[in-house]
């Protein structure tokens, strides 16, 4: 009797340490779900970039398509302990790198510039790779 009364308690132990260990555990796969579409959406912008299509209309038209879903799920984990991860910095530097670049062009302030800004992106882009379960 006291066994059986043991493992029903153990039982209720352990669902109740699975329970609370779930809404964590989701939290870090929706950030790392998020952080693939994000990363994914600027891909599609550097895509454009390393391409021979690449040209000025082509590029703000990319740029606005990725920028609310990107600026959304970036937002989303804002103030949560994943901003702080690698992945998250290295993916919102890229946004405002590709965000930039694209001003800068608007403006008219020369290729030399908008380009710095790309290659800065890239490289957060990549960054990002190496720092998470992205790529």
């Amino acid at each position: 009797m006291i066994q059986r009364r043991l493992i029903i308690l153990m039982i209720v132990f352990g669902v109740m340490l699975v329970s609370c260990a779930r809404p964590e555990q989701s939290a870090q796969n929706a950030f790392y779900r998020d952080m693939q579409k994000a990363h994914a959406e600027m891909l599609s912008v550097q895509s454009l970039v390393n391409s021979s299509q690449f040209a000025k209309v082509r590029y703000t038209e990319r740029i606005n398509q990725m920028v609310p879903t990107t600026q959304e799920l970036l937002r989303k984990h804002q103030g949560t302990p994943q901003e702080t991860e690698a992945s998250y910095q290295s993916l919102k530097k890229a946004f405002e790198h590709y965000v930039m670049a694209d001003h800068l062009w608007k403006q008219d302030t020369g290729l030399v510039i908008v380009n710095k800004r790309l290659a800065e992106a890239e490289r957060e882009l990549q960054q990002a790779e190496k720092t998470a379960l992205i790529g």
